[in-house]
């Protein structure tokens, strides 16, 4: 472990050689009793991946999807993150690498956008590769969200609305549902009519 100051970094380094090849990588802590519990899962890491196929994000997100029924915008959102950081592999992700997605993806978003788009899948795929042992857990921090005061509609601006687009059904269900629901536009236009009972009205 190099100490920080040694070489311009502001953590402990890890540098050294693990079965003749050369290992070097940021600790990402200035603690040297957090430091070494960094080394010592390294070398963990190092010894169950030795001689095997190392797994990558991209695959640990296939394997993830294919574990769980996800909604077609959730798989968008796990296929825009594998795009820029699926070749690496999974145990070398940090919280840096999750920030630039969302930075590439979302430029101009909120914070709540970025947490759900990217943080929240992106952590899935994290926590379900530390519950395989293929990296160690890992906690990504979300972006800072501004607490917003909810804005209600009026029931004159509800009937504006409705009557903006009485001519057009779809769009006029839609806006009906959202109204009484408060779901996303893009929540209600993957519902099924498997999902809808019209007997219990739900």
């Amino acid at each position: 472990l190099v100490p920080p100051g040694k070489r311009r970094n502001k953590n402990y380094y890890i540098i050294g050689r693990l079965d003749g090849k050369k290992i070097e990588g940021s600790t990402r802590t200035s603690l040297y009793a957090d430091a070494k519990v960094e080394l010592d899962n390294f070398k963990k890491l190092h010894e169950k991946t030795k001689g095997k196929s190392i797994m990558s994000y991209a695959m640990a997100a296939e394997r993830y999807k294919s574990s769980k029924k996800l909604s077609e915008r959730d798989i968008l959102w796990h296929d825009k993150i594998s795009a820029l950081i699926g070749h690496k592999p999974v145990f070398d992700i940090v919280r840096d690498d999750i920030v630039r997605v969302a930075s590439l993806v979302y430029p101009k978003a909120k914070a709540s956008t970025k947490n759900r788009a990217i943080i929240t899948p992106a952590s899935a795929v994290l926590q379900y590769a530390a519950e395989n042992e293929w990296r160690t857990p890992i906690k990504i921090k979300r972006f800072p969200e501004q607490s917003v005061k909810p804005r209600f509609l009026s029931p004159e601006d509800e009937k504006k609305l409705l009557n903006a687009v009485k001519d057009d059904n779809a769009k006029y269900l839609m806006l009906l549902w959202q109204i009484n629901q408060g779901d996303r536009i893009t929540d209600i236009a993957q519902v099924t009519w498997d999902q809808i009972d019209l007997d219990k009205k739900l």
